[in-house]
C-alpha cells in the first residue's frame, strides 16, 4: 500500500494547489499572501518553485510504485511521513484560497514543515544514497520540506495581519529581522545536523527573491538582510555538498 499511497498523495498535493486556480475557486495562494499585506511576502514569481516541487514529488511517487516489490530502504523509512507531508500541502492548498492566511492555515503549514523536518533527520546526508535515489527521493522531499519551513516563517506575519494581532508589529524592521534570523538559523542548523545540502535550495530561493524584490523597491535594509540570509544558507549547503566524508 505504501508506494501507491505515496503516488496518490503526490497527485492530491498537485490537485489541492492547482484546482482552485483551474476552477476559479477563491484566490490563489500568492494572491492571498498579497492580501495579507505582509512585508516579507516573496514576489509572485517566487511561488513558481511549486512547479518543480510538484513534478519532483510526482516522479518520486512513480519511482516508489515502480519499485514496490523491492522498495528502497529510504522510501521504506520515510514513505508514510512523505504521504502525510503531501496530504498536508494538498489540504493547505485547498484551505487558503477560500479562507485566506488565517490561523488554521498556519497550523496546517506548520504541521507540514514539522513533518518535513522529521523526514530530513531520518534521511540524513544525501551522500548515503545512490544518484538515482538522490534524484527521485531525497531531492523532492528536501525541496518540499525546505519550502514548507520558509512558507511557515512567512505565514507568521500574514496570520498576524489577517487576525489583527497587535502584539506583533509586522511593519517594524526589528520584528522582520528577528523572524528572518530565526528562519536562517533553523535552516542552517538542520543542514548542519543532517548534512542535507538539498534542504538549502528552497529557503535560499525564497529569501533571495525577497531580497531582490526589496532592493528593487528601495528597501535596502530588508533587501540586504534577506539576500545575505539567502547566501548564508546557500553557502552552508555548498559546504556540505563539497565536503568529503
Amino acid at each position: 500500500m505504501k508506494p501507491f499511497a505515496i503516488l496518490l498523495a503526490a497527485l492530491f498535493q498537485i490537485f489541492g494547489s492547482s484546482a482552485p486556480m483551474a476552477f476559479n475557486w477563491g484566490k490563489s495562494i500568492a494572491e492571498q499572501a498579497n492580501v495579507s499585506n505582509s512585508i516579507i511576502t516573496p514576489p509572485g514569481y517566487a511561488f513558481s518553485i511549486w512547479g518543480p516541487i510538484f513534478l519532483a514529488c510526482f516522479i518520486y511517487g512513480l519511482y516508489a510504485v515502480k519499485n514496490r516489490n523491492n522498495l528502497p530502504a529510504v522510501i521504506d523509512k520515510v514513505g508514510w511521513l512523505s504521504v502525510a507531508m503531501f496530504m498536508t500541502c494538498g489540504i493547505w492548498g485547498l484551505w487558503v484560497p477560500f479562507n485566506g492566511t488565517d490561523i488554521v492555515s498556519f497550523i496546517i503549514i506548520s504541521a507540514g514543515a514539522a513533518i518535513g523536518m522529521r523526514i530530513m533527520y531520518l534521511i540524513g546526508s544525501p551522500k548515503k544514497y545512490s544518484n538515482l535515489e538522490n534524484g527521485t527521493v531525497v531531492f523532492p522531499l528536501s525541496l518540499l520540506a525546505g519550502w514548507l519551513v520558509t512558507a511557515t516563517t512567512v505565514s507568521v506575519f500574514a496570520v498576524a495581519n489577517f487576525h489583527n494581532f497587535t502584539l506583533i508589529d509586522t511593519s517594524a524592521f526589528s520584528s522582520v529581522l528577528v523572524l528572518l534570523l530565526g528562519l536562517i538559523a533553523l535552516v542552517m542548523l538542520a543542514i548542519y545536523k543532517t548534512k542535507n545540502y538539498w534542504y538549502a535550495l528552497a529557503p535560499a530561493w525564497g529569501l533571495g527573491t525577497l531580497g531582490l524584490q526589496k532592493l528593487s523597491m528601495g528597501s535596502v535594509d530588508l533587501g540586504v538582510a534577506a539576500a545575505a540570509g539567502s547566501l548564508l544558507i546557500l553557502a552552508t549547503g555548498i559546504f556540505f555538498l563539497v565536503k568529503k566524508g
